[in-house]
């Protein structure tokens, strides 16, 4: 917290309190503080914040309960689903389904964090890491590519011998972007993308976090340079140089083929794309309806067949979203629903409740699937069968979905990271989803 302000981070947590994992994009509608001079406190942490820790459960503190105002308009349906319904991978998709399993551990005691799996579905996009970052910096994290046919593995990059560490990557047919950052100054502010040619494998610099106007020795204000590709268009957010406490940031793509930077939207957040679209999350004047304090966020979605652009009448100031194809997974301002609908938002669907103190957050879902990151057992939504499927009986930190594939880590043995082996019997599930059956 800074001067009672959430500081803001974007980051994909495979393994550690991530800072992506403390986003709560209602706050940052109202006013985004990432301050890089004061530390950062991250839940679970006993040491200083590291992007590769375990995060803990959240505290059991109740959340206050709102009554959403916006009506739902025919030929919006609400599709109530009750967690009750969920069954065992097993029971839902047969036994003998093939999922490819991945030993976490590799050489020189360097662990492997899921980011990613190409389209083709031949490589597993991880970042490796070794077992004392922060400690030992001379061994460097690195970006690999897993050959999902043979499990091979394939160095693309190591990091500056900074501390920095890679993250958040994302591939398409020619492409693989990631960004890069040392945990200070400003943890994880100063951020540089990059992009991998798979044709040629050359590396190219996309953007870096730019600096402040008063000082330009430090980054400015704003998000970490997350990054998402699609059909060579890479989109991120950053933040303005000419303003010293951000409450919007700056949404950019650029064309990977032509190197041509366009600036979306001064006013965005968390953009992300699925071609045709990009989307991303603009603050409004009006208040949330939702939470009380904070203005109401919107999803914005530019068509970039038409260049035209919408916003969207259903998620009011949703705390995470995702796109596919037209078809939009978010979450509750308050973490306690996953909804979906399409870009032309012809339904509406409630296919998850939060229960207890358990908080969602991070969606990700493809043609088949939609999951989303959860304190609780790790549960995706079959839209084919419209029902909970349940991957793993204890928490397993890290689920998401590329174009056809669904990645979950194993659980923690015992669920104490920091035990003994905890690591070394661990795997990395690959589910091809095309597999499964209807």
């Amino acid at each position: 917290m800074v001067n009672g302000i959430l500081t803001f981070r974007v980051s994909r947590g495979w393994l550690r309190p991530s800072p992506r994992n403390l986003l709560l994009l209602f706050t940052c509608f109202m006013m985004i503080a990432c301050n890089p001079t004061e530390e950062s406190n991250i839940p679970g942490s006993t040491s200083t914040p590291n992007r590769y820790d375990r995060l803990k459960p959240p505290s059991s503190t109740a959340l206050p309960t709102f009554q959403s105002t916006l009506p739902i308009v025919p030929p919006v349906p609400t599709v109530i689903v009750p967690t009750a319904i969920a069954a065992d991978l097993a029971d839902i998709w047969g036994k003998q389904i093939n999922i490819i399993r991945i030993p976490m551990m590799t050489g020189q005691s360097y662990r492997l964090g899921p980011n990613a799996v190409t389209p083709d579905g031949k490589y597993l996009v991880c970042v490796s890491f070794p077992p004392h970052l922060l400690d030992d910096p001379s061994q460097p994290a690195k970006v690999v590519l897993v050959d999902l046919g043979t499990l091979k593995i394939t160095e693309i990059r190591d990091a500056p011998l900074n501390g920095s560490q890679p993250y958040e990557a994302s591939a398409d047919d020619n492409w693989i972007v990631w960004t890069e950052a040392p945990q200070e100054p400003g943890f994880f502010s100063d951020w540089v993308i990059y992009a991998y040619n798979r044709n040629d494998h050359s590396i190219k610099e996309v953007g870096k976090a730019p600096r402040r106007k008063l000082d330009s020795s430090l980054p400015v204000r704003g998000p970490d340079g997350t990054a998402q590709l699609d059909h060579g268009i890479v989109v991120w957010s950053e933040g303005s140089p000419d303003i010293e406490e951000p409450v919007t940031a700056i949404v950019k793509s650029m064309d990977l083929a032509t190197g041509k930077v366009e600036v979306l939207t001064q006013n965005g957040l968390i953009p992300r794309i699925s071609w045709p679209y990009i989307a991303w999350a603009e603050r409004q004047e009006e208040p949330s309806t939702q939470i009380t304090g904070p203005n109401k966020g919107v999803i914005v979605v530019l068509d970039l067949r038409t260049g035209t652009r919408k916003k969207l009448l259903g998620p009011d100031t949703p705390k995470h979203f995702a796109i596919h194809n037209g078809l939009i997974a978010w979450v509750t301002a308050q973490g306690k629903e996953v909804l979906l609908t399409d870009v032309d938002e012809t339904f509406r669907q409630t296919i998850a409740y939060a229960s207890g103190d358990d908080i969602f957050e991070h969606p990700s879902l493809n043609d088949r699937l939609v999951t989303w990151q959860a304190n609780s057992r790790p549960q995706v939504w079959d839209q084919a069968q419209k029902r909970l499927v349940t991957l793993e009986n204890d928490r397993v930190f890290t689920y998401f979905i590329s174009r056809d594939r669904l990645v979950w880590l194993s659980p923690i043995p015992g669920g104490d990271p920091n035990a003994p082996g905890a690591s070394e019997s661990r795997t990395i599930n690959v589910l091809d989803t095309t597999q499964l059956r209807k």
